[in-house]
């Protein structure tokens, strides 16, 4: 048997934020459907919560996916996400070069029509800095996003792992550990307040996105961190 680390084990200090579908869950009954109260991560205790109650994601199963376990249904037709547009510290530093992680699975894939937001962070009302997100070009064009843009054309159905990182050569998006795109380096131009979940710091931009863990480091992780980021994913929740 191979004993893995946990998030926190591997990174250590450069881990930000880690929301975890499995921990820090709160959610109730809403007319016969479990709902998120709030989300909190495991690092810094960040709390994201929905902008109304009618906007809490499902909490549940999405079907066989992440080993059938609940994780946060994002949606675009009720607007359903979970943010904290005032975090109340800086979470992401300007001048950094962070990194993003999400496991997760696109329900639908996006139709052109508008931006779609898996995760990100930023300024509430100002502006998003750093996010994965899908584009307005007419096919899921996920791109991560820190000033400059790495983005990958093509459906990606399924449970993944995205991953956006600045190297200081080029900036890169990962899925399961496989780069597919490349960006022009640079570093984060503004300290960032606010964290969101299936939507962006203007409070639109929904997704249909199913979402069982976000993380965020200071810096990219080595390509030997990465890849045991990947095995952990893998033995979590089954793709």
């Amino acid at each position: 048997m191979v004993f893995l680390p946990t998030y926190s084990e591997l990174l250590g200090g450069r881990l930000l934020g880690d929301w975890d579908a499995r921990l820090g869950a709160a959610h109730s009954d809403d007319a016969g459907t479990e709902k998120w109260d709030s989300w909190t991560d495991q690092v810094q205790g960040i709390v994201k919560v929905a902008p109304a109650s009618v906007q809490r994601p499902v909490y549940a199963a999405d079907g066989s996916n992440f080993r059938g376990l609940p994780v946060v249904q994002c949606n675009i037709a009720n607007q359903r996400c979970l943010r904290n547009n005032a975090i109340g510290f800086t979470f992401l530093a300007s001048g950094s070069r962070p990194y993003i992680r999400v496991v997760g699975r696109m329900r639908n894939v996006p139709d052109g029509s508008t931006q779609n937001t898996i995760a990100g962070s930023g300024r509430f009302a100002v502006g998003d800095d750093l996010r994965l997100w899908s584009n307005s070009s007419g096919s899921a064009n996920l791109t991560y996003q820190q000033g400059n843009s790495a983005a990958y054309v093509a459906s990606v159905p399924g449970v993944h792992a995205f991953e956006g990182l600045d190297d200081g050569t080029l900036k890169r998006l990962f899925i399961d550990g496989v780069e597919v795109a490349t960006g022009t380096s640079n570093t984060l131009g503004s300290n960032t307040t606010g964290v969101w979940v299936g939507t962006d710091a203007s409070g639109t931009h929904f997704f249909d996105f199913s979402v069982a863990r976000v993380a965020y480091g200071s810096e990219a992780p080595t390509a030997a961190e990465r890849n045991t980021l990947l095995a952990i994913d893998h033995s979590d929740w089954g793709f």
